[in-house]
């Protein structure tokens, strides 16, 4: 018996990539999978703080709420420019490691990824206010982030943020047009062009309401 996915277009959302062939404006993947990548991030350090305490506050106590204004940031961004925040749906789907030092291990790993797709979006053209906020999230992950959970791991720090990212591998193509498109399907009526996106820049959002990004 088939799972049917919370999020149709989860297939996209995990790639961590945007995908240009799809019907869908880059912008409009783009703030989904950050968004949803954030709720993972989320979810995850909440979890490890509840199965190992004090143990944990260091890094993941003070990295889980950074994980929170990074999330409203990206929630700010999806309401000022009418994009339909993905569920979240990862304390459902997330199997915590048995020792506190493989989390740290996934901590890494995931800071990378996050970097990474950050950098991957903002190859395309942003609006200002959402390529500053991406700009801030990827290096707060990279540069702050990344290196406490590499100490916590034991682990040495890469070079540079990867021009690729592993997730996307054995995801189907198909997949991934067939859920981003029943999502964009989902929006019906209330679909606005990217112009239009751009007009309703601080209207209904102020500026003030996105600054929640700092570490």
């Amino acid at each position: 018996m088939s799972i049917i996915p919370i999020n149709p277009d989860e297939p996209l959302l995990e790639s961590k990539r945007v995908n240009p062939a799809l019907p869908i404006p880059v912008l409009y993947q783009a703030l989904r999978i950050g968004l949803y990548d954030e709720y993972r991030a989320r979810a995850f350090y909440a979890m490890v703080m509840e199965r190992f305490g004090t143990m944990a506050a260091r890094p993941f106590g003070n990295v889980r709420g950074a994980e929170e204004r990074h999330a409203a940031a990206m929630e700010a961004l999806c309401l000022r420019y009418g994009v339909s925040m993905p569920m979240d749906d990862w304390r459902g789907k997330i199997r915590l490691p048995a020792t506190l030092s493989q989390c740290c291990e996934i901590g890494v790993q995931g800071e990378i990824q996050n970097s990474a797709m950050y950098q991957h979006f903002l190859a395309w053209p942003m609006p200002p206010d959402v390529a500053g906020v991406m700009r801030q999230l990827r290096d707060v992950s990279w540069a702050n982030h990344l290196p406490a959970f590499a100490r916590c791991a034991g682990l040495a720090l890469p070079n540079r943020i990867p021009d690729r990212i592993d997730s996307t591998r054995g995801l189907s193509w198909w997949g991934l047009a067939i859920g981003a498109g029943v999502v964009w399907w989902a929006m019906g009526r209330k679909r606005k062009t990217l112009g239009a996106y751009r007009l309703s820049t601080n209207k209904h959002v102020g500026k003030n309401k996105i600054g929640f990004y700092r570490a």
